[in-house]
């Protein structure tokens, strides 16, 4: 019974010391702060998801391959999330995910808008805050950081927000998450 005991107690003792360094690779230790920042207006490619928001990687990757096979090579990707996952059923969340057009010619901007569903997030002052992308954690481990401080902050500043989403760019080049509200 004592060897079985040590067992349990050294597989728990390692798997909490895993969950620990995947957090810490992932930024968990990192400080989040949020600005008021004025962002440009961005042409978006995106597909519409519905469900919980961990499952969009695949809808992101699917239409980030396709993209590249009509000769766009997008470097941001990026996530509208309408809904608050704790106050919405995981299968109700509803999302649009997709890519960052950069910038295309007109005839590929207008190829674009044919085959693709497309949306211009307006320019406009914004709630800000970044996270490093460390691994492929970070993307777990950024909303759990980044949302309660923006919550404090609308909170603190008694800021009414004005968009109907939460924006996160996957900025691939700098391997920085964004998180953006219009205020």
């Amino acid at each position: 019974m004592k060897k079985i005991i040590i067992a349990l107690v050294s597989v728990i003792a390692i798997l909490l010391i895993a969950a620990g360094v995947i957090l810490l690779s992932a930024g968990y230790t990192q400080n989040v702060t949020v600005t008021e920042k004025d962002l440009p207006a961005m042409e978006i490619v995106y597909e519409d998801f519905t469900g919980p928001y961990s499952k969009t990687g695949k809808v992101m990757d699917d239409l980030y391959q396709s993209l590249k096979k009509d000769g766009i090579n997008p470097v941001q990707g990026i996530g509208l999330y309408f809904d608050n996952p704790e106050n919405v059923p995981q299968d109700k969340l509803r999302s649009k995910v997709g890519s960052v057009i950069p910038a295309v010619s007109a005839d590929q901007l207008s190829m674009l808008k044919k085959k693709y569903k497309t949306l211009t997030v307006p320019a406009g002052k914004y709630l800000y805050s970044s996270f490093p992308k460390k691994n492929v954690f970070s993307y777990m481990v950024g909303p759990m950081k980044v949302y309660p401080v923006i919550g404090r902050y609308i909170t603190e500043k008694a800021i009414t927000p004005k968009a109907e989403y939460s924006i996160e760019i996957y900025d691939e080049p700098n391997s920085m998450i964004v998180y953006a509200m219009k205020i």
